[in-house]
């Protein structure tokens, strides 16, 4: 079970509270995603990284951009290709997609040079 925050916004800057109020991640970012499955994304350097219900922040990589977590791997992009990143903040499936939606039921949906198909979590395509 993850941790329920909310966005709260001070002084310009983006923070998160619980539902009890209690501030858990101090308002120190300029631009935010909203919490899912225990993460969220928050803008580096024109970048997305990943931060947990913790407030730990996973800057192994920074990407272009960041889908929400679903069966523990969110899509990412880096420069124009998509991946999948772990909780960890690791690359969990290389970024070799032209697109890529997220999984469901054990697949998520991908493009790869102009051919659409599933792959696992272990990129194998069907």
């Amino acid at each position: 079970m993850y941790n329920r925050l909310f966005r709260i916004r001070e002084n310009g800057y983006f923070g998160f509270i619980s539902a009890q109020g209690a501030v858990v991640i101090e308002p120190q970012y300029l631009e935010t995603g909203d919490f899912r499955n225990g993460f969220t994304v928050i803008r580096l350097n024109g970048q997305w990284a990943l931060l947990n219900d913790k407030g730990q922040l996973f800057i192994k990589r920074l990407f272009r951009a960041v889908g929400p977590f679903e069966e523990d791997l969110a899509r990412v992009q880096v420069v124009q290709s998509w991946g999948f990143a772990d909780r960890r903040g690791n690359l969990a499936i290389p970024p070799l997609f032209d697109a890529a939606g997220n999984f469901s039921e054990g697949l998520a949906p991908v493009t790869f040079n102009g051919r659409a198909g599933f792959i696992d979590s272990r990129a194998i395509l069907s």
